[in-house]
Order: C-alpha cells, then sequence, then structure tokens
C-alpha cells in the first residue's frame, strides 16, 4: 500500500511547477528512477520491484522539493 501524505502532494505539484519529474525506468526485471530537471535526466542507479518503486517516486518528489525549492524560482 502507497503511503501519501498532503505534503507528497505539494512536492509533487511543486515540482511539476517546476520542471522537475519522475518516473521509472525498466532495468532487467526491476526499476530504476530517473529525475528530469530541464529536460536533463538524473538517475542514482538504484533498482526497486514494482511495488517499493512506486512508494519511493512520491519519496523522491519529497526530497527533489526539499533540494530544490529554495534554489530554484
Amino acid at each position: 500500500m502507497i503511503d501519501t501524505k498532503p505534503e507528497h502532494y505539494k512536492a509533487m505539484n511543486w515540482c511539476h511547477r517546476n520542471r522537475i519529474t519522475v518516473y521509472p525506468k525498466l532495468r532487467g526485471s526491476k526499476y530504476i528512477l530517473v529525475h528530469t530537471k530541464d529536460g536533463v535526466a538524473f538517475s542514482s542507479g538504484k533498482e526497486y520491484n514494482i511495488k517499493e518503486y512506486q512508494q519511493v517516486i512520491w519519496d523522491y518528489y519529497l526530497y527533489l522539493f526539499r533540494q530544490y525549492r529554495d534554489v530554484t524560482t
């Protein structure tokens, strides 16, 4: 079950408004998460199974929001 809170939605909306997106990319039988900022793709390369990556996407948006909110206009 995915555990989302209001701050997850706030973070995702903020990221989208600032051209930051997160998406899964299949690598073999696992997924890696990729985030794009201004059209440039980044990935940690960490692999997740299908049940894990859905929650991690929400948490990653929150992480990116906290990382970039003070430096992005």
